[in-house]
């Protein structure tokens, strides 16, 4: 049987520089990350609408992007985005 960790303990044995070094929130990594998403599907979308040589080869990987603004949409409900 395996032992099993309790994480309330890990956290209390952090030192109060470590915790709050791993709780400190900010924006501007998840703001960059959906900057960089956003500028993907821009991309995909202007090759698909210039129609270039097998252009829907990208509708795959558009698809894909549009679906994982639904991961965004998920954790912003639960506060938890950034």
């Amino acid at each position: 049987m395996s032992e099993s960790i309790d994480h309330r303990a890990v956290i209390m044995a952090l030192s109060a520089i470590d915790r709050e070094e791993l709780t400190v929130r900010s924006d501007w990594p998840g703001l960059l990350r959906l900057a960089v998403h956003f500028g993907a599907i821009l991309g995909a979308a202007a090759l698909v609408l210039a129609k270039i040589p097998y252009w829907p080869v990208l509708m795959l990987p558009l698809g894909i992007l549009i679906i994982f603004l639904f991961t965004a949409l998920h954790e912003t409900i639960h506060e938890t985005a950034f």
